[in-house]
């Protein structure tokens, strides 16, 4: 699936082999949402805040068999996607409430930069990466349903 112009294309090939996984609709629907395309920010932040959204909103992930992975030493925040997106659900839960979405805003007034991670938490993101890492432990919840990873 792929969104841009305002339109949302769905390859069908895909929906007929996963036709559980109506939160591709979610993902895709934010980055009509966000409008920034890859042009405000890194290709990993714009990924992995559309996965966060997924993860936040979805109505059934669990259904289509998505989740947010555990995480292992091999990951880093520039993987994007549902590595990402599970950073920054650990960030929300443990750091800053509501920071996905302002640098989200940041991105969609075109003022994001790396300093931006800084300015907001007090931190930059190799620290924020590494406190995760030394514990990354968090509650996700999917539609209604807690999961401790």
């Amino acid at each position: 699936a792929e969104a841009s112009g305002g339109r949302i294309l769905f390859s069908a090939g895909y929906m007929k082999a996963h036709p559980t996984d109506i939160d591709v609709v979610t993902h895709e629907t934010m980055h009509i949402v966000q409008g920034y395309g890859y042009s405000a920010g890194p290709v990993w932040l714009t990924e992995g805040i559309a996965d966060y959204v997924r993860y936040r909103y979805g109505v059934d992930n669990i259904g289509s068999k998505w989740s947010l992975p555990n995480y292992n030493e091999k990951q880093n925040y520039t993987n994007s996607y549902r590595i990402t997106a599970r950073f920054f659900v650990w960030l929300e839960k443990n750091i800053k409430p509501g920071l996905i979405s302002t640098l989200d805003a940041q991105l969609r007034a075109h003022q994001y930069n790396e300093q931006s991670w800084l300015t907001l938490t007090g931190k930059n993101l190799p620290e924020l990466w590494a406190a995760y890492a030394k514990n990354p432990a968090v509650d996700l919840t999917y539609s209604g349903k807690e999961i401790t990873k």
